[in-house]
């Protein structure tokens, strides 16, 4: 019998391709943005996309409204639908496969940081609940407790 009991997972690019939500979030920003100021939302979210990509984090909002001549004050109205949106992600095409073969031998935990309605939102979209013993999102125990802080680690133990 192996000395190891459980297999604890993180979310983000471990279980699926972390890219798919940004995308996501991008694309339920373009809607929101077609809706109030019209544009075409796919487009809106491609160059979203490839503003992100050259762009320090958390820079691809003030970006694309700069060149487009919004207000800045948008910007938190924008967080807020990337955040809230409801993600279309899909698992890595083995990861069920993977749990599949675990769970019978092994508990299965995720331990995974993020702000808490996001990373619950994520872990919903992906419909992999029914493979966990345990979930564990450090924001649950407070900024503090994100990773590499140990807290979360024992809290999931």
């Amino acid at each position: 019998m192996s000395r190891f009991r459980a297999v604890v997972f993180d979310l983000d690019d471990t279980l699926y391709p972390e890219r798919q939500y940004v995308l996501s979030g991008f694309r339920a920003v373009g809607r929101w943005l077609e809706r109030r100021h019209g544009g075409e939302a796919e487009a809106t979210a491609q160059e979203m996309v490839a503003i992100s990509e050259s762009v320090s984090r958390g820079a691809t909002f003030d970006t694309w409204l700069l060149r487009h001549g919004y207000d800045l004050g948008l910007v938190g109205d924008m967080v807020t639908v990337y955040r809230e949106h409801r993600p279309e992600i899909q698992p890595f095409p083995e990861t069920e496969s993977v749990l599949e073969v675990l769970r019978p031998h092994y508990k299965l935990g995720i331990l995974s940081d993020g702000y808490l309605a996001v990373q619950k939102l994520k872990f919903e979209a992906l419909g992999l609940g029914r493979y966990f013993d345990a979930v564990m999102f450090t924001d649950e125990l407070g900024p503090d407790a994100w990773k590499p802080s140990p807290r979360a680690f024992s809290v999931l133990l």
